[in-house]
């Protein structure tokens, strides 16, 4: 039973490009039914990999109004052969005719501008134009903007630091492109505390 299970373990990580659901069905099953702690380990690892495989698919299919890349960084290169494969997977979130919101301080998510296709960037540096979205620093104060349009004082919001500030230009980027009105947006960043299992808000003493 063990050199079938190790057979079909191999017969499967030989072919996790064409993985269908059935192929996770069946990984599902030996992944109950053995003992062993190293193929265990190896079946989840499959598991994963398929869940990769199945965002992948999807972004392919999303055809979204509106998709950002934040950055790309050396986060899972247990299961890509390098960095351009990486990226190139995470730009499946592209297809179709949406506007790019783009960190355009991070190389790898910049680079993924498509001609004919309408793009807005973000970054923690001046706005390069009006339509996009960075930091603007004023009598001592640091403001999300669009263009040289202040938006909201950083320091009015919960979750600190450039990189959240980071992640709420990249939100506001994306909300404007489907054209949400801005002051929801604004009171959701006023009032957001972050996510229980995160670092989050609790009081302010003093």
């Amino acid at each position: 039973r063990d050199a079938a299970l190790k057979g079909a373990l191999r017969y499967f990580e030989r072919a996790r490009e064409s993985w269908t659901p059935a192929s996770t069905d069946v990984v599902k099953r030996l992944l109950t039914s053995t003992q062993d702690g190293a193929t265990k380990k190896r079946l989840a690892e499959l598991l994963h990999r398929a869940n990769d495989q199945a965002a992948l698919t999807l972004a392919e299919s999303l055809q979204a109004d509106a998709a950002t890349v934040l950055n790309v960084t050396e986060d899972h290169m247990d299961r890509y052969s390098g960095m351009d494969t990486y990226a190139a997977a995470k730009a499946h979130i592209f297809c179709g005719n949406g506007v790019q919101v783009l960190n355009r301080e991070d190389l790898w998510s910049h680079g993924m501008a498509l001609a004919g296709r309408k793009v807005v960037t973000f970054g923690t540096d001046l706005p390069p134009s009006h339509n996009d979205f960075g930091l603007l620093h004023r009598g001592g104060e640091v403001f999300l903007a669009q263009g040289d349009t202040e938006l909201l004082n950083i320091a009015d919001m919960h979750i600190a630091g450039l990189h959240n500030a980071t992640n709420a230009l990249a939100a506001l980027a994306l909300c404007r492109a489907i054209g949400l009105p801005y002051e929801p947006l604004l009171n959701a960043l006023r009032e957001f505390k972050g996510l229980p299992h995160r670092v989050a808000w609790v009081a302010e003493t003093g």
